[in-house]
């Protein structure tokens, strides 16, 4: 008996094999693009979580008080 995603046409996971998976230099391009704009990603969101969590503490931040400032010495605690 053949299967109702036969019949149709095919399901999305076998669009998505017909579109990237069935030649090699296609999936190696896949891969690749896929690793770089997730490495993006993952730094992106890293990044924002750590000026996010350390406004106000970091030497870029307008409200981060000079480090030559007095009574300063312990401002990172």
């Amino acid at each position: 008996m053949e299967s109702a995603a036969r019949r149709s046409g095919g399901g999305v996971l076998e669009g998505f094999y017909r579109l990237v998976m069935r030649r090699t230099p296609v999936y190696v391009t896949f891969v690749i693009a896929g690793a770089l704009l997730g490495e993006r990603a993952v730094d992106y969101g890293v990044k924002t979580l750590w000026e996010k969590n350390n406004v106000g503490r970091l030497k870029m931040s307008p409200v981060a008080a000079p480090s030559s400032a007095p009574g300063n010495d312990h401002f990172f605690t």
